[in-house]
């Protein structure tokens, strides 16, 4: 409490008010003092006479408090005027809740509508306003698909879903695309070919896509593939110990390897 610490029986009369304490509202408020050793609920401003010090002693004040709570208005930023609200508590950090949109990388969130991203896709964000009810708007920014490089991007975002706006296929220096260890991704084939592009052996890195956390992938259009992957293991997808693939559509063909598993491994 924002008041005296000590007072003595020629202290003259004051009162202690109520205090402030910034993302909170003041709940109720009690006290203990020699004439009242069980918690007495009081009501603030209470005023203190001048000698009170000789029946009262020591004093103490115990406040109760209730955190703000305040929208994050997610707007998508897509051409609609579609958002997704998240309530947040302050002072209890929570991740900004992830959104899709087909063919888009979600690069992050930014203050305004065109404006540069000042937080990441999942970041953890405190206290971005203190005041109780109120709304913070942040807005998608969004990268187009266009290439392999954009896809192994997207994949190495924890949480991340992708939704392929056509063809993919790499190129000259390209690489597999990687999920990395502890990393959850969707990849959406959208009937759309994911194309290695390998006529040679690659080495251990020929694979089209190698797993070392969690991807699982959709076809949500039908008819999409994975191809065009030449390594050691798994042609098409090379899954490392203790990660986890799951295929729910497309098909894993036109792939090869030089010891085990041209699709799978």
């Amino acid at each position: 409490l924002s008041n005296p610490a000590t007072y003595s029986v020629t202290t003259a009369d004051f009162q202690v008010t109520a205090p402030t304490r910034t993302g909170y509202d003041l709940g109720n408020v009690t006290y203990t003092d020699a004439a009242h050793p069980s918690p007495t609920a009081v009501t603030l401003p209470m005023t203190i006479s001048r000698g009170n010090a000789v029946t009262r002693k020591a004093i103490a004040f115990n406040a109760a408090w209730t955190a703000h709570t305040y929208t994050l208005r997610l707007h998508h930023n897509d051409g609609t005027d579609a958002y997704t609200d998240m309530t947040l508590t302050y002072d209890e950090a929570q991740n900004i809740q992830s959104i899709s949109r087909t063919g888009y990388i979600l690069e992050g969130w930014s203050t305004t509508q065109d404006g540069s991203v000042a937080y990441t896709d999942g970041q953890e964000v405190l206290n971005l306003t203190a005041t109780d009810g109120g709304t913070v708007d942040l807005y998608a920014q969004w990268t187009l698909i266009t290439n392999w490089s954009h896809v192994n991007t997207a994949l190495k975002t924890d949480g991340t879903l992708v939704t392929l706006p056509g063809d993919i296929t790499a190129g000259d220096g390209d690489s597999y695309l990687l999920v990395p260890s502890g990393v959850t991704a969707t990849l959406d084939l959208n009937g759309h070919t994911i194309n290695r592009n390998l006529t040679s052996y690659g080495g251990e890195e020929g694979s089209a896509i190698r797993v070392e956390g969690s991807l699982t992938i959709n076809d949500s259009q039908g008819g999409g593939c994975i191809t065009g992957g030449y390594g050691y293991d798994g042609g098409g997808v090379y899954v490392s110990h203790n990660a986890s693939f799951t295929m729910n559509g497309g098909t894993i063909s036109g792939n090869t390897a030089r010891n085990n598993g041209g699709g799978v491994m």
